[in-house]
């Protein structure tokens, strides 16, 4: 099928993974719709202006939808100030979520930021995303694809590059709601690999 007439939604979180998928699918004429999800994250205003801006640069619609009950059923830092990085079941939530607004508007691809150096998450491995799409393809027929699964940031950030993406307007800290904190395990793997790119 010509991917011109090929309607996709691309979780949007706005940091440098996702905004990457959501250049790669405009690139490859995908009618891209993003999708943002406030789950009462710290730095989902960051998050949000960084989704919204990239949006309107590779021409994709933007929706926002709530979903705040996984602050009452988690125990993740991202939302509390304790516990674990890891928001238990996210992924599936945010395909789930993802499946709907797709049958909504017709798109039959659904695209995810997910990359290698992820897999510490059980939600964010090849295994996983083969299963879900299984259950998602013989229930709804829509394709869950994963462009940096196998992907390292440093990897990533050059691809970036390709596509003409300032990663200055992304943004991936879990926790300070106004500028990278350089210590969470996003911001550390980040930087990591912008100095690695710099050797």
């Amino acid at each position: 099928m010509d991917n011109l007439a090929k309607k996709a939604v691309v979780l949007c979180s706005g940091g440098m993974d996702s905004v990457t998928v959501l250049g790669l699918a405009s690139k490859n004429n995908y009618d891209c719709h993003s999708l943002f999800v406030n789950y009462g994250q710290k730095t989902v205003n960051k998050e949000r202006e960084s989704s919204i801006i990239a949006s309107k640069i590779f021409s994709s619609h933007f929706k926002e939808i709530e979903l705040f009950a996984l602050k009452e059923i988690t125990e993740t830092s991202l939302i509390h100030n304790t516990g674990e990085t890891e928001v238990q079941g996210r992924n599936a939530v945010l395909i789930s979520l993802a499946v709907s607004y797709a049958q909504t508007i017709g798109a039959s691809v659904i695209f995810i930021g997910l990359q290698s150096q992820d897999v510490h998450y059980k939600d964010a491995r090849k295994e996983f995303l083969d299963n879900i799409n299984s259950a998602m393809k013989f229930a709804y027929n829509v394709e869950i694809l994963a462009p940096l699964l196998n992907k390292s940031k440093v990897e990533i950030i050059k691809m970036a590059g390709q596509l003409n993406i300032d990663l200055n307007l992304t943004y991936s800290c879990y926790f300070d709601p106004e500028k990278p904190c350089g210590k969470c395990p996003s911001c550390v793997v980040r930087l990591s690999a912008e100095k690695e790119l710099k050797k």
